[in-house]
């Protein structure tokens, strides 16, 4: 690669990564060119009630290591950091045993139709029957999920349904249905995220986030200008999931669970960024 110093860049220099600030910088960094691996990574590594810019700090501020200020190299601009290189040898662990695969993402085809059917069934059971009443989740079963309804929806040309493997095995899936008006969403082309659901024994596992990007570059991808969504409003992890990703609440509407009528909150987020970096 042949460093560039027009504009009065000086390609990799190291000004003074030592101490708190440099190792605050360098997380910052880290974070916002990571695409989500580090708030992935760091969240799990956080204490209670600590920002997980603080755990890049401290991860940084480390010396004798491999995620180290050591390893860094900066790029200046005129006294500004406007960049950052971390690099260093990895050595491989012949022991090492695979504990978090990373998740094989792709579009449903008719044939995924009953396991996707059985998957829908067991997350909706999961995320709600502590909190509702047995029949209304039972009706709300019978009228959303079965073979046949799964296979419909996943003929629809104007949906699409993304499955996640882990290992082989069907463990999570998102729903989007590509044209879908809502009152409270001003939008000339909205897209709806319909469902996105994790099976329970692989939540805290970073599937999720690995959806979500692939949901949005979808809508991206057949010209949606906005995706919205419904989520429940006794639902604090959800909503705070939705907001990393841009999400804002922008109105309500009803939900029936069975005979239950429920209040949802709509949240959305604009494509126009995602649009113009898928194309």
């Amino acid at each position: 690669m042949q460093a560039c110093h027009r504009g009065g860049v000086t390609p990799w220099q190291c000004p003074g990564v030592d101490g708190q600030i440099s190792a605050l910088k360098v997380s910052c960094r880290c974070f916002i060119s990571s695409d989500g691996v580090a708030d992935y990574i760091w969240t799990k590594l956080a204490q209670p009630g600590e920002d997980i810019l603080a755990v890049g700090q401290r991860r940084y501020e480390r010396e004798d290591t491999l995620f180290s200020h050591e390893n860094c190299k900066m790029a200046d601009l005129r006294g500004s950091l406007v960049g950052m290189l971390v690099a260093f040898p990895m050595a491989v662990d012949e022991e090492y045993e695979e504990t978090d695969p990373m998740a094989v993402i792709r579009r449903a085809k008719a044939s995924d139709a009953s396991a996707l059917a059985d998957l829908a069934e067991r997350t909706f059971r999961d995320a709600f029957s502590a909190q509702n009443i047995a029949t209304d989740i039972d009706l709300h079963c019978t009228t959303n999920f079965g073979t046949g309804i799964q296979r419909r929806e996943i003929l629809d040309p104007d949906w699409v349904t993304l499955l996640a493997e882990v290992d082989k095995v069907l463990s999570a899936y998102a729903q989007v249905r590509l044209r879908s008006p809502q009152q409270c969403v001003l939008a000339k082309r909205p897209s709806e995220l319909l469902r996105l659901y994790v099976s329970r024994d692989l939540h805290g596992r970073g599937i999720a986030h690995e959806l979500m990007p692939e949901v949005l570059a979808t809508a991206a991808s057949n010209e949606a200008d906005v995706v919205w969504l419904g989520v429940w409003e006794e639902n604090p992890r959800a909503i705070a999931f939705y907001r990393k990703y841009g999400f804002e609440i922008v109105g309500a509407h009803e939900f029936r669970l069975g005979e239950e009528i429920q209040r949802d909150l709509i949240m959305a987020v604009t494509l126009q960024l995602i649009r113009s970096q898928s194309k």
